[in-house]
């Protein structure tokens, strides 16, 4: 698994690539925490080269979505992949974390939201 991060106006995308296994969560949890305790409230995470993510991992993504959300920001997907849909739908996460066709879409949005 590989973790990038850029800033976008005040949005960070976080770029995972690879896979995330069980034994992988807490290493993006520990990246995905540190950012939002630095002030980083908007977050897009840009999955489109995820090859494989852990059920586990959809815990941690709530988990950083609701901090996001007490800091007055949010978690957002962007290029969700098959895997990612199939997984997201199959636990009705679908309905909780929204989702973008592109990373551009996604930064947008936050913009939207501030109006």
């Amino acid at each position: 698994m590989e973790i990038n991060s850029a800033a976008v106006g005040n949005v960070v995308v976080v770029s995972i690539i690879g896979n995330v296994f069980p034994e992988d969560v807490a290493i993006l949890r520990a990246k995905l925490l540190y950012l939002v305790k630095q002030g980083t409230a908007n977050m897009v995470l840009d999955v489109v080269s995820l090859n494989y993510l852990s059920s586990i991992c959809l815990a941690t993504l709530l988990d950083v979505k609701k901090k996001a959300t007490d800091l007055g920001g949010d978690l957002k997907l962007a290029r969700i992949n098959k895997l990612v849909r199939n997984l997201l739908e199959a636990t009705n996460l679908i309905q909780k974390i929204e989702t973008f066709d592109t990373v551009d879409a996604a930064v947008q949005s936050f913009a939207l939201s501030e109006k």
